[in-house]
């Protein structure tokens, strides 16, 4: 009896360790589009479950699938919302007509250019940016992010030395 319940102790044991570890996945920040926030060369840790049963926030930093590369996962900033109108101008990002103050470190760069710095959102999409917008190729080049192209929440940032 008691050989029974420390099998099942450690298999019970076994399963939530390796579910916590399969719920987290390990990438390689490799450019500077969310600097200061992720420096290059950064390791972070996301979690694939975090919008499992909610969805992304405003500033959530995600990862995600691009619309130009189905292969690749990008690693951004959440800035719209599904169904809000979004514009880009020197003054920070617009929201329905209202500018927002963009989280701590931040670098905003406008480049008129950019082909998506004007748009209306719909049902379940989202506008993503990097921090370090000059050096970031992102909604405003490559437009609107459908939901279930992110495909978790960063929740550790690990600077390399």
């Amino acid at each position: 009896m008691i050989y029974k319940t420390v099998s099942l102790l450690l298999l019970f044991t076994s399963f939530c360790s390796c579910n916590k570890i399969s719920s987290q996945k390990e990438l390689h920040m490799p450019s500077s589009s969310m600097e200061p926030t992720i420096p290059r060369d950064s390791v972070i840790i996301v979690d694939k479950t975090s919008y499992q049963k909610k969805d992304p926030e405003r500033f959530d930093i995600v990862t995600f699938t691009p619309p130009t590369d189905a292969e690749a996962s990008f690693i951004f900033r959440v800035i719209g919302l599904p169904n809000e109108a979004i514009e880009i101008t020197k003054e920070g990002p617009s929201i329905n007509g209202k500018t927002i103050s963009l989280p701590d470190g931040v670098v905003l760069s406008v480049e008129k250019e950019a082909p998506h710095h004007k748009l209306k959102l719909g049902e379940g999409q989202y506008y993503l940016m990097g921090d370090n917008t000059k050096n970031a190729l992102d909604s405003r080049y490559f437009g609107p992010v459908k939901r279930e192209a992110i495909l978790g929440k960063v929740i550790e940032i690990k600077k390399e030395p």
